[in-house]
């Protein structure tokens, strides 16, 4: 390099520097202009709670149920449900979606080989130029080059852009896990039901014998002319209500099974041979280990709260839009009009390129998106204290829903052992004589339908635990099984 290169070079990056002092001094043509007082996010004070330590939902809560076929169910469910793997599609999505923000903060390099072939205009300017100099009106131009750019993230505008993409990917993936919540409890839903028809189902079949075996009597009775025939029409009745009952709930017993393979993406008739296991009670609480910092494992509630920690970042980028923007770019390679002299030295060619942005005026437009990404962390704020407040409501519905589920197991329970002890005494007097026969199957039969009552008590029971398990995030521990 000659002095003269040198000294045009020194006087290039003078020139830049001066560039840049002059843009720090002109940086405040473009201000913020009056700007509100941000939301703020509902304090666990404020709310009357404990402050809440973070935590993530317990996967497999519902094994506490121990009920093998049910975790199966789960687990297809899982595995196969078409809505969780679009929730899985959406993280996915986010998350390349962040890395292309962050790529904006590296250097981007880039190759070209280009070859060009052109004719001009005997009639246009360059055409006589060339003509006039004795140069063909055909030239070829061969190209290879290498070029770079670098923008500097000096107000941390990449950085904060970067930061609400990731911001994004995680309320995905909270997103995803609320989705894998629901949908056990929808499964466990169904599966509850279905236990519920079919255990039922069973009752109704034994209160049609008893029917059948009532009414058998009453028409002998009747044929004697010791009863009225009134009496034979409300056990026929009874009787027919049964047998509906019996094949309605057989019909619900097959929607059931049909809805479960629906939640794990399976054709409809695929579980029409499911059996569940028998209903029991669902597993205990403890009342004292239900604490508002639950609350934290909520994955909807995590979700609105990364979407306001993502907007926060959106707001600082807008916030950099106001500042300078600073970039370096580059190129070296070779260009040669003949293919000959391509790869000469004489064909070597680069450019290095500083480039400063400077926001002056924009109509406004700077200040529209900077109060646009406010308002959307406004937004973002009201929305998660609003699911705060969501979710001490639910959990505070199920709790006490399921405390009244318990209240009505434990009168279900009393009921049925009262009925089996008037069962158990009918039936000694029906054997000494003291009693007929009708009077033995009024009585079986009301101890059966306190039984059926006991199986809805039970039902609800596992609802009323799983939806406390959903509200709280699965983060209920549970002890033995209640009885």
């Amino acid at each position: 390099m000659t002095h003269g290169d040198r000294k045009v070079n020194r006087q290039h990056w003078q020139q830049s520097l001066g560039l840049l002092i002059l843009t720090a001094v002109l940086s405040g043509c473009a201000g913020f202009g009056t700007e509100q007082t941000p939301a703020r996010l509902l304090t666990p004070e404020q709310l009357a709670l404990q402050s809440a330590r973070k935590a993530g939902p317990q996967d497999g809560w519902w094994r506490k149920l121990n009920d093998p076929q049910l975790n199966k169910l789960i687990d297809n469910a899982v595995a196969n449900s078409p809505s969780l793997q679009q929730a899985d599609a959406r993280i996915r999505q986010a998350v390349q979606a962040a890395g292309i923000v962050e790529s904006r903060d590296g250097l981007q390099v880039d190759a070209a080989l280009a070859a060009d072939r052109q004719k001009f205009s005997d009639n246009s300017l360059t055409g006589s130029e060339l003509r006039g100099a004795g140069y063909k009106l055909i030239q070829n131009t061969y190209t290879a080059q290498i070029s770079a750019a670098w923008t500097l993230d000096i107000w941390g505008k990449n950085a904060a852009a970067t930061r609400a993409a990731l911001g994004a990917a995680r309320s995905a993936e909270f997103d995803a896990l609320q989705s894998r919540l629901v949908l056990s409890q929808s499964v466990i839903v169904q599966y509850t039901t279905l236990q519920r028809q079919l255990a039922q189902q069973k009752i109704n079949q034994a209160r049609i014998r008893l029917a059948e075996t009532r009414l058998a009597l009453t028409h002998a009775r009747v044929s004697a002319g010791l009863q009225s025939a009134d009496t034979q029409r409300q056990i026929e009745m009874q009787l027919a209500s049964l047998r509906a009952q019996t094949a309605s709930l057989a019909a619900d017993a097959q929607r059931a099974r049909h809805a479960l393979a629906a939640l794990a993406g399976q054709a409809p008739d695929s579980l029409d041979g499911l059996t569940p296991a028998e209903l029991g009670p669902a597993p205990a609480f403890d009342e004292e280990g239900i604490t508002a910092d639950l609350l934290g494992r909520r994955p909807d509630i995590a979700s609105r709260r990364a979407q306001v920690e993502a907007m926060s970042e959106s707001v600082k980028e807008a916030r950099a839009e106001f500042y300078p923007n600073v970039e370096i770019s580059g190129l070296i390679g070779l260009q040669s009009l003949a293919w000959s002299n391509f790869i000469n030295r004489s064909s070597k060619m680069f450019d290095v390129s500083p480039a400063i942005t400077l926001p002056i005026f924009h109509s406004g437009e700077l200040r529209s998106n900077l109060r646009q990404q406010q308002a959307a962390y406004d937004m973002a704020v009201a929305g998660y204290n609003q699911s705060v407040v969501n979710g001490l409501r639910d959990a505070a519905d199920a709790l006490s829903g399921q405390r009244q589920a318990q209240v009505q197991l434990n009168q279900a329970h009393a009921s049925v052992e009262s009925s089996r002890r008037a069962s158990d005494a009918m039936l000694s007097r029906f054997r000494v004589g003291m009693v007929n026969k009708l009077n033995l199957l009024d009585t079986q039969d009301a101890e059966l339908t306190q039984q059926s009552s006991r199986i809805e008590a039970e039902a609800y029971s596992r609802l009323s635990w799983a939806n406390l398990n959903i509200a709280l995030g699965g983060g209920l521990l549970a002890g033995p099984a209640q009885r």
